[in-house]
């Protein structure tokens, strides 16, 4: 096949299988996005949508490399420093929002929104090893992201390029994006067919570098200020007023279940003294197989925590404030926190690696 994964100590599956599954969604996402921005709508591109566009390619391309030469990790890490460096000093805002109290202007922003990149790419990556796991959350995140991204500004009517500062996107530009991702969506579910149990087609490092790409850096070059005033030939309805920061919030929550495996993984494991660089099988979901849960319910336990942190998005609809909301995303992260610990003590000492 074409880019066998052949099985080693690590691996759930037994058999080789190609690994090329990243090459049908991520071509036709990237001819969606570059048809949609420079053929239809070249009028609103700006520097954060050229930074999404080429990032996008560069970090599919690196994908792909590294599934046909097996790159080592060094030049790995090295090559994904070097384009979120770039891309993030081109592209992303100059200062970041936390929470509404504190924000980081320069060169400490800038390290947090590599670091986030590549932490995106990275964690997504790590959790591509289960047949149809990366690919069903892959899936339910376009949607989510599409959804998201439709309903900020719900309708507009733009007969004017409208010139925006302080990093600020168009509203419309909330809309193309929309598009893309729901095609992205599309595309996978596709790509699901063969790689639902028993997989028969991997995604490979390409398809999971893209896919950790853009599900995170969204989250950095679209802050969109509702409350902002525009020209009265403009009209705009947008179902809630926010601050900026709060659409980061909301791409926070999508990557939350993605994020607390493995970072809990790498506490725990520097606590125990051992060397976080080295590959190991201690993943919540490796955990779950390895002691017999079959793939199915697996997909299903990842599927309902997704579910569960998408009532924030539902509340936010509705015009929930965002104070309710942080105290939501709380509870809600310390119950799969609490969940989590109690799974893995059950299930940790059974297995033997």
């Amino acid at each position: 096949g074409f880019l066998p994964d052949v099985p080693n100590h690590r691996s759930l599956h037994r058999d080789p299988t190609p690994r090329g599954g990243g090459l049908a969604f991520g071509i036709s996402f990237l001819t969606s996005l570059g048809v949609v921005l420079f053929y239809f709508y070249p009028q609103f591109i700006n520097e954060s949508l050229i930074a999404f566009f080429v990032g996008s390619i560069l970090v599919y391309l690196l994908g792909l490399m590294d599934d046909a030469y097996a790159l080592p990790a060094l030049l790995r890490l090295s090559l994904q420093i070097l384009i979120a460096l770039v891309l993030c000093s081109y592209g992303a805002p100059e200062k970041i929002h936390f929470l509404g109290f504190l924000e980081f202007y320069g060169w400490p922003a800038l390290l947090l929104q590599v670091f986030w990149v590549l932490t995106c790419i990275n964690l997504f990556n790590f959790m591509d090893g289960l047949d149809g796991l990366a690919g069903t959350q892959a899936f339910l995140w376009s949607l989510i992201f599409a959804f998201l991204l439709w309903v900020d500004p719900i309708h507009f009517n733009m007969p004017e390029v409208i010139e925006l500062t302080d990093n600020l996107q168009d509203p419309a530009i909330y809309g193309i994006l929309s598009f893309t991702y729901l095609s992205l969506g599309a595309a996978i579910l596709g790509f699901l067919y063969w790689n639902m149990p028993p997989a028969r087609l991997f995604m490979g490092d390409g398809g999971s570098y893209l896919l950790g790409f853009i599900f995170g850096f969204i989250g950095i070059i679209l802050p969109y200020d509702p409350a902002r005033t525009y020209p009265a030939n403009v009209e705009i309805t947008v179902l809630w007023t926010s601050p900026l920061w709060v659409d980061h919030l909301m791409v926070f929550i999508v990557w939350l279940p993605f994020l607390l495996d493995p970072a809990f993984t790498i506490i725990r494991r520097l606590f125990s003294g051992e060397n976080i660089l080295r590959a190991h099988r201690e993943h919540l979901f490796q955990l779950f197989f390895r002691n017999g849960w079959p793939v199915s319910r697996i997909l299903g336990f990842f599927l309902f925590v997704d579910l569960v942190f998408a009532v924030p998005f539902l509340l936010k609809i509705q015009g929930m404030q965002y104070l309710r909301l942080l105290v939501l995303l709380l509870a809600l992260t310390l119950l799969f926190l609490v969940l989590y610990i109690l799974s893995y003590r059950r299930y940790i000492k059974t297995v033997r690696f």
